[in-house]
């Protein structure tokens, strides 16, 4: 399981941040292959240029404690990628 930040997604004067966990697994037998992939959102994060606001896939609220857990310094490396990311 691959845990990563998508690229965001620009509206307006915010930016759309998606953290997922992805997996992808393939393999061989005899005759023939197989692969199977998926891909699970842990959370969208909101940038409005001056505060960061980070939800889970039903809509509740988390803390900064919550989002930290979930991918250390990541409101950090938003904040740090202001003005960088192009839209």
């Amino acid at each position: 399981m691959t845990r990563r930040l998508d690229p965001p997604l620009r509206v307006g004067g915010i930016r759309l941040w998606v953290l997922c966990d992805s997996h992808a697994a393939g393999w061989a037998f005899a005759g023939g292959a197989g692969f199977a992939a998926s891909k699970r959102p842990l959370a969208v994060v909101i940038d409005d240029g001056a505060t960061i606001a980070a939800f889970d896939p039903g809509g509740r609220a988390l803390a900064p404690e919550e989002v930290e857990k979930l991918s250390p310094g990541l409101p950090d490396r938003i904040a740090a990628s202001r003005g960088q990311v192009p839209g």
